[in-house]
């Protein structure tokens, strides 16, 4: 009896385990493939650049004019990472953190 309860307290650890195992090279083709669609998108950009546009003092303002909206705001946030990394760097470096 000691025996039975041992051998299903096993099945109901390891078994778990068994099953995702199973699914593991299912979803590993399918992140290989992802990476491969991405490569690929990117190879296709760097071979046809746009032209970088500069963003104009009235486009910046129009974002956060007054510096003090929230960060939850997805943009924001990102406008002002840009502008605290990029700050008193080169404009090599500005362009660099910014792309």
């Amino acid at each position: 009896m000691h025996n039975v309860r041992i051998g299903a307290l096993l099945a109901v650890f390891f078994w778990p385990s068994l099953v995702f195992s199973a699914e593991q090279p299912h979803v590993a083709e399918i992140a290989k493939n992802k990476a491969k669609t991405l490569e690929q998108g990117i190879v296709t950009d760097a071979e046809n650049p746009s032209s970088p546009s500069t963003i104009t003092k009235t486009e910046a303002r129009a974002v956060d004019p007054d510096g003090k909206k929230s960060l939850n705001d997805p943009i924001t946030c990102l406008s002002r990472t840009i502008y605290w990394e990029a700050r008193g760097q080169k404009t090599a470096e500005m362009e660099a953190i910014a792309s």
